[in-house]
């Protein structure tokens, strides 16, 4: 799917050309003024700042066999983030798209991509993002259910272990909230949303300012689940976890050091 702009204004365009696309065609979304006029149903109020705005909204479509499909619409504009590859500023949602394309090349856990575009109309930038929806719960979700977190835990063990690979592919999420963590609790596959911030910084600088924005959310997820998360950090980077144990102090499972028998095949799997 191709997103058409006005002849003169500055864009850019691009779409994933799966079956989503074409379903999404087919129900009249094929330039960016389709999307951009869609009704305003914002799934959560608008967030105002940086001198613009942007919000979320849900697209639900039917394909040929009268099955429903749903995707999460990001609209914003005039939201500027200023760095060295964009010294006049660029949409925090062009920061987004760029960090979901290097993501996949890395095959790392990310929300799947099925169209944006970005158009520049004198003073005035906009910009739309639009994925799939994911068909997993956020790990918010479990603050207030009744969850068997012992029956989570070999989920979330899997689970910490892709995110460390995000951090050791030099990748920082840059706002990771649980509300951003989607994952499958029969097997701690993650997809990850919201890659506005995210930026390429080395592995453990990375990793504990995620980590940290992580923890200031989580005080809810108990001690035993947490550890399971986080139990591959350990086996890997004990320092950052100690580190984080010193201003976390309410959690003293992260001074805790991983066992010999633990470092020792982690050493060996890693020769």
């Amino acid at each position: 799917m191709i997103l058409m702009l006005p002849a003169g204004v500055a864009q850019t365009m691009g779409a994933d050309r799966s079956p989503a696309a074409g379903v999404l065609a087919a129900a009249g979304y094929s330039e960016f003024e389709d999307y951009w006029r869609s009704p305003r149903d914002f799934v959560e109020p608008m967030n105002v700042r940086r001198n613009g705005w942007s919000a979320v909204s849900v697209v639900s479509v039917p394909d040929t066999q009268g099955h429903e499909h749903r995707f999460f619409l990001k609209r914003q504009e005039n939201q500027l983030r200023y760095s060295w590859r964009h010294p006049t500023g660029a949409l925090t949602y062009q920061y987004e798209v760029e960090a979901f394309q290097q993501a996949d090349s890395f095959h790392l856990p990310t929300a799947e991509l099925i169209s944006y575009g970005f158009r520049k109309n004198g003073a005035t930038r906009r910009g739309i993002v639009v994925t799939r929806e994911i068909a997993l719960p956020a790990l918010s979700d479990f603050q207030d259910a009744a969850v068997d977190w012992t029956a989570l835990l070999p989920a979330l063990r899997n689970a910490g272990q892709q995110l460390l690979r995000l951090h050791l592919s030099d990748w920082q999420h840059g706002a990771l909230y649980p509300s951003h963590i989607f994952i499958d609790p029969s097997n701690g596959r993650i997809r990850l949303i919201d890659f506005e911030r995210a930026r390429r910084a080395c592995a453990c600088t990375a990793a504990e300012a995620d980590l940290s924005q992580f923890l200031k959310r989580a005080h809810w997820i108990p001690d035993v689940a947490l550890a399971a998360f986080l139990e591959a950090y350990r086996l890997r980077m004990p320092g950052l976890l100690y580190r984080l144990g010193e201003r976390f102090t309410h959690r003293n499972l992260l001074l805790q050091e991983p066992s010999p028998i633990k470092r020792n095949s982690e050493r060996e799997n890693n020769e």
